[in-house]
């Protein structure tokens, strides 16, 4: 592979102790049999049809995926899924949204010296309102660039390298250990 070539395939069970060790890595607790019974789980749903291209032809789906909107997702694929699971047995995507909202765990996240939030202003998927209203709370906890969109800004180098640097420290002490 040459730099800057990345690499896509689908997931195999065998990923598992490598997943394990990445979440570890990332300060998450993660012994690799939960991860493997949650990764063949994943591995073993169905398809749901919703994309047409082959399951074996990531690219081709990663190009289908990039025109479903958030509504189609959430309403299409998310919804059944988490029904299914019992995440939002009935719920629509109204009430999931608010369930899943920042709001709910705020004072947690406020209370956590290790939770630092990074966000562009115009991220399509968020409202500006409450995006400006998390950073009023969330202060110095809190980066908010004006643009970027939804993940974009991850893209910019030296976005990229302040992301990376927020997790330098949590890597270090692990290392320590």
């Amino acid at each position: 592979m040459s730099a800057g070539t990345i690499t896509i395939r689908v997931a195999r069970p065998s990923d598992a102790d490598a997943m394990a060790s990445l979440a570890s890595q990332l300060g998450y607790e993660a012994e690799p049999s939960a991860v493997a019974d949650r990764l063949s789980r994943v591995l073993a749903r169905n398809d749901q049809q919703f994309l047409v291209a082959a399951r074996t032809e990531v690219r081709k789906r990663l190009a289908e995926a990039r025109g479903i909107t958030l509504k189609e997702y959430t309403e299409k694929i998310a919804l059944p899924v988490w029904r299914r699971e019992g995440i939002a047995p009935a719920g629509d995507s109204a009430t999931v949204s608010q369930q899943g909202s920042l709001v709910a765990i705020l004072d947690r996240l406020r209370a956590n010296p290790r939770v630092h939030i990074m966000h562009s202003a115009d991220d399509i998927l968020a409202d500006r309102g409450s995006i400006e209203e998390l950073k009023a709370v969330m202060g110095p906890q809190m980066t908010l660039y004006p643009y970027g969109g939804h993940l974009g800004s991850l893209w910019y180098p030296p976005i990229r390298d302040r992301v990376l640097g927020l997790f330098t420290p949590v890597v270090e002490a692990r290392e320590e250990r």
